[in-house]
């Protein structure tokens, strides 16, 4: 595990993931999202992808996944699966940058800090904007790396693209953050 970085984020997050979930109770932050989950898995009778914030390509996923697998929390496996890739991916550049052991203690303190909020309370903006800082510390490191630019670039660009998909204006927040 030492000498894979990847593995070892994935294996950190699992367990913070796992220690989360069975320590509290997870709850949508803001009514906006439970609706958002009810329209788009049909508890009003009909399934709907035109959920206010999120994008209609996104909401087509969704939608398109509850006509597949209906009896699974599509919304929320979403949520959850976009938090879980963002944390990996800041865990991977954290370990990458600063070597195993800071990079290890940095990213515990970080999965500590917004865990909570991103796993235990999720809620859509919040998640553009993790989605969208990931994506961005991604296409960062691959050019300060060299090594596989185009790979890391494009995924970090992915997956800005997924968050802005989630919440368009988080996108314009975090450009003029940067910029």
């Amino acid at each position: 595990i030492k000498k894979h970085p990847l593995a070892l984020s994935l294996l950190m997050n699992i367990a913070v993931f796992a220690g989360l979930m069975l320590l509290f109770h997870p709850c949508y932050e803001t009514s906006d999202d439970m609706y958002m989950n009810e329209f788009a898995s049909g508890v009003f009778g009909q399934q709907e992808n035109h959920l206010v914030f999120l994008n209609y390509i996104l909401s087509s996923i969704i939608l398109g996944c509850y006509k597949i697998f209906p009896f699974l929390n599509w919304y929320a496996f979403f949520h959850y699966g976009s938090m879980f890739v963002s944390f990996v991916v800041i865990t991977y550049v954290l370990i990458r940058t600063k070597g195993e052991t800071l990079g290890l203690w940095i990213s515990a303190i970080v999965l500590i800090v917004f865990g909570y909020q991103g796993y235990v309370c999720p809620q859509f903006s919040k998640t553009a904007g993790f989605l969208i800082f990931a994506g961005a510390l991604l296409v960062f490191y691959a050019f300060k790396c060299g090594k596989k630019v185009w790979q890391k670039a494009l995924l970090g660009v992915l997956l800005m693209v997924l968050g802005a998909m989630f919440r368009k204006k988080i996108l314009m927040l975090c450009l003029l953050m940067v910029f």
